[in-house]
């Protein structure tokens, strides 16, 4: 369970005024000395798999933000964003976040998404303002579209798309029978691993990764570490 909830003013935008997000956070017991991680969930919201990641984060000693993508779409009109409005308010909130949990708000912090939140995180971080601020992105169950987001080649897609994240890491943890886009199919679009972007596939049953979540677990830590520690 959350430490602190906070609302955040997100910037306005000329077709979205007065905005504003809820933000669970979890700090450490400590001095935080692992940067934070502002984790986006998938539609179902703060609920299943987000929780219990959520508290797998936090417990491993990572100061965390949990923001429900679904209420964020809520403050959109039509509830579509550029990849540069989605990229600003990430930004407002990972400083909220940052200052709520005792992290330098300039520090660069890990993005955590899972299904409609790891295609978030990969458009949000393909955007190059926002991109500095970061140490990496961890993508569970990401699919082949993201249609909240609109770019200049259309909607976005991250497969595609993750070639913009240039220097910045970039893990990948797929279900093997992942219904929206299988491990094999996922590499198929991903391509080969390369030193900065790596493809894991865990053997599961679901997108949610039912019969396989201590190993997707396991593989969450390690990729964690990797990403926060490069």
């Amino acid at each position: 369970m959350p430490s602190a909830a906070l609302r955040v003013p997100l910037p306005d935008y000329a077709y979205a005024r007065g905005r504003d997000l809820g933000l669970w956070i979890a700090r450490p017991r400590a001095d935080p000395l692992r940067p934070l991680v502002l984790q986006l969930t998938g539609d179902s919201g703060r609920h299943g798999l987000d929780l219990l990641l959520f508290t797998a984060v936090s417990r491993w000693g990572y100061p965390v933000a949990v923001l429900a993508s679904p209420d964020w779409i809520q403050t959109l009109p039509g509830g579509v964003a550029t990849r540069t409005s989605l990229a600003r308010d990430l930004d407002s909130a990972s400083r909220a976040a940052a200052r709520a949990t005792g992290v330098p708000e300039d520090e660069r912090v890990v993005l955590l998404g899972l299904s409609r939140g790891a295609g978030l995180a990969v458009e949000a971080a393909a955007d190059g303002a926002l991109r500095r601020r970061l140490r990496g992105v961890v993508a569970l169950g990401l699919c082949p579209r993201e249609d909240r987001v609109w770019t200049s080649d259309g909607v976005g897609r991250p497969y595609r798309d993750k070639a913009l994240l240039a220097g910045l890491p970039l893990e990948v943890i797929q279900s093997t029978r992942d219904h929206y886009m299988s491990a094999a199919d996922a590499r198929k679009a991903f391509g080969p691993d390369t030193e900065l972007q790596v493809l894991h596939p865990i053997d599961a049953t679901s997108h949610t990764f039912v019969g396989g979540r201590e190993a997707l677990l396991e593989q969450l830590r390690i990729s964690l570490e990797r990403v926060a520690f490069r």
